[in-house]
């Protein structure tokens, strides 16, 4: 059986018709899926998902997808709320939706729900955990913004706990705990984020901020940024570190008593009969007259 021959052309050219289609849509193209419809909405029609939490774009990357798209058309739809008679809520698809207001065009094709809330909390934590799943899985995701826009959800009361959102953006606890005391990093670091996204390995900016020397922990961080440290050794670092956190021992005095708290495993048994044997001599000194 021979196969079966595609007009490449015709087709790229039926994918670009698409995006030029007039405000009014006919009814012939407007295809019902499951309770919702693919169809041709204006662009000018549709406003940015509010809980959107990338804060900034690639510009480089959005030109590109842009000549992609009059190249080839939109292989994929974006997806939209209807919140009135001509006005639509992204949902997901907002480099697509961007690319085209570069491009002029004035339709996009859009997968559109009529979906109603019961009410503004309601549809805030929907919108969120749709922009989450749209962000939360890229290669180049940028953990700041996430735990910003998490906090920011959390204030705002879609969530009661960690736990809440973690389902809601199903990602485990533990994850969500590590991300958000990324918000702890010193300003510097947390600036040098914003502004150039130097890293998005979560586990490392956890490690980090472990250290609460503010300038070693600027130092390490731009270490790590440079290679002179990987992931593993600011955790054997920090590791070490916390190991070691506690004093040898304690002596605490006030007007009626004196303290004194040691750590045996610290030396060695001989040692620390030793020094049992001279905390009793100076006892025995100062109390054996009394």
């Amino acid at each position: 059986m021979s196969k079966k021959k595609f007009d490449v052309n015709a087709l790229k050219a039926a994918g670009r018709e698409a995006h030029m289609q007039p405000k009014t849509i006919p009814d012939d193209l407007i295809k019902k899926i499951g309770g919702e419809f693919l169809q041709a909405i204006p662009v000018d029609s549709i406003e940015n998902n509010p809980m959107q939490p990338r804060i900034s774009i690639d510009d480089e990357k959005l030109q590109e997808l842009a000549q992609s798209i009059k190249a080839d058309s939109l292989i994929s739809p974006i997806s939209v709320f209807k919140i009135d008679d001509d006005k639509y809520m992204l949902k997901a698809g907002q480099r697509r939706w961007l690319a085209h207001k570069i491009l002029g065009y004035k339709t996009i094709k859009a997968v559109v729900s009529n979906k109603v809330f019961e009410n503004e909390d309601e549809r805030g934590r929907v919108l969120f955990e749709i922009a989450m799943s749209e962000n939360i899985h890229r290669t180049d995701l940028d953990p700041l913004e996430l735990a910003i826009a998490i906090s920011d959800a959390i204030k705002k009361g879609y969530y009661r706990t960690f736990d809440d959102a973690a389902k809601g953006i199903k990602k485990s606890p533990g994850y969500l705990s590590k991300l958000m005391k990324i918000l702890h990093l010193d300003s510097e670091i947390l600036d040098d984020l914003k502004r150039n996204k130097t890293t998005s390995d979560v586990e490392a900016l956890y490690y980090l901020q472990k250290i609460k020397d503010s300038k070693r922990q600027v130092a390490l961080y731009y270490e790590f940024v440079r290679g002179a440290v990987d992931r593993v050794g600011l955790r054997e670092l920090v590791n070490k570190k916390v190991s070691h956190a506690k004093d040898a021992y304690e002596l605490k005095r006030n007007n009626n008593s004196i303290s004194f708290k040691a750590d045996l495993k610290r030396i060695s048994k001989e040692k620390a009969e030793s020094l049992h044997s001279e905390i009793e001599a100076i006892l025995n000194k100062y109390y054996n007259n009394i």
